[in-house]
């Protein structure tokens, strides 16, 4: 297990290294980090001025804050998942690997889940069929959610120990290093929504800056995704076939005479 860990943070520095190298995914990567920061900050300004009495004009433009459903926030967070599920298919074009289509299945999972609040939906049909309790404060639903969440990770992980396996050991490293963003968007989307649930009222404002850790991350972790695969890309493109020098060009080569 120390020797996967070890594996997957090489080969996170190895793609960042190689997104840095080649400035245009470098300067995209960073503008992405930079808007996530902007949605970040705009919502623990005005929900943060609103919960503490400074007045409501930043937080009634609901279309900008994180927790918004279809907000300018969650509709950025849509394109860089898609944009995600698009480089792993390019990477699957070039590498042939395995570990990048159960990525992009994974990934477009975590989108179409998203946009179409099925976990949210699954949620309250297992706590009404299954009669799950309240748990520690936890509403049943959000209860049943966390039971949906495992019984997809008991189907996506399979798949996922089928992609690192049968895949080179290079890019098995890769798909090692993808699980570092891939964890802490299953952290901020579970546990944090959790921890949100219990103890949003602990103190003024405790909702703000746990809603901010829980949205905010999981832009920040589908931003990191974006970089490493943008990485993956500089450095598994296809190279030019050289030039066959065995034989001249065509037209420069004259009979004998």
């Amino acid at each position: 297990m120390s020797s996967w860990i070890r594996q997957s943070f090489a080969s996170l520095r190895a793609l960042i290294g190689a997104a840095r190298c080649y400035r245009p995914f470098w300067f995209f990567s960073l503008g992405l980090f930079a808007i996530d920061l902007f949605w970040i900050g705009y919502f623990v300004i005005a929900k943060g001025r609103y919960e503490l009495g400074y007045g409501p004009s930043l937080y009634f433009h609901k279309e900008m804050l994180l927790t918004t459903d279809g907000g300018h926030p969650e509709l950025f967070g849509y394109a860089q998942t898609l944009l995600l599920v698009v480089l792993f298919v390019r990477l699957l074009r070039w590498t042939r690997q395995p570990i990048y289509l159960v990525l992009g299945l994974i990934f477009l999972v975590v989108l179409l889940d998203d946009a179409l609040q099925l976990h949210e939906v699954a949620g309250v049909y297992l706590s009404e069929e299954l009669g799950l309790p309240k748990l520690f404060g936890v509403r049943r639903r959000d209860v049943g959610e966390v039971v949906a969440y495992g019984i997809l990770g008991a189907v996506t992980l399979p798949l996922l120990v089928y992609g690192l396996f049968r895949s080179r050991a290079e890019h098995r490293g890769n798909g090692l290093a993808f699980m570092i963003p891939l964890g802490g968007l299953a952290f901020c989307a579970i546990g944090v929504d959790l921890v949100y649930r219990m103890l949003k009222d602990l103190f003024k404002a405790a909702g703000v800056l746990i809603d901010a850790i829980e949205d905010g991350g999981e832009l920040v972790t589908i931003t990191l995704g974006c970089l490493l695969a943008l990485g993956a890309l500089r450095l598994y493109r296809p190279q030019a076939a050289p030039a066959d020098r065995s034989s001249p060009p065509s037209g420069s080569a004259s009979a004998d005479r």
